[in-house]
């Protein structure tokens, strides 16, 4: 998320994902991103919310329910969902959150912003 805030290797990364290969969101990481702008941004409008759902729409993938959660092996709860997403998509995570770079299972792929730019953008 940082990556749509503040400029320097997260913004990279965003951008070279976005141009060089297919960027998939699903409902729930557009609605942890308009919760995280309102809390950082707490006079944030509707509008920009708005602009924010627009702007992901032509990335979103529907997900369904999962019977998986609960099963899932990651500190945080709350991102058990983008595990989750991550796996059905053969999605590759990209993240600086530590709850996801300490992820012990070897799928989904999870890579910090750092290790994109070294396999993606040199």
């Amino acid at each position: 998320m940082s990556g749509l805030f503040w400029s320097g290797a997260e913004n990279k990364v965003l951008k070279h994902l976005v141009l060089n290969h297919e960027f998939i969101v699903s409902q729930y990481i557009v609605d942890e991103l308009i919760d995280f702008s309102s809390s950082v941004y707490p006079k944030i409008s509707r509008k920009h919310k708005k602009e924010i759902e627009q702007f992901f729409d032509s990335f979103l993938i529907d997900t369904a329910d999962s019977e998986e959660f609960g099963k899932i092996n990651i500190r945080d709860v709350a991102d058990e969902p983008i595990v989750k997403f991550a796996l059905d998509n053969s999605a590759v995570i990209v993240s600086s959150d530590t709850d996801f770079i300490e992820y012990p299972d070897a799928e989904p792929v999870i890579l910090s912003p750092q290790e994109y730019q070294e396999l993606f953008m040199k």
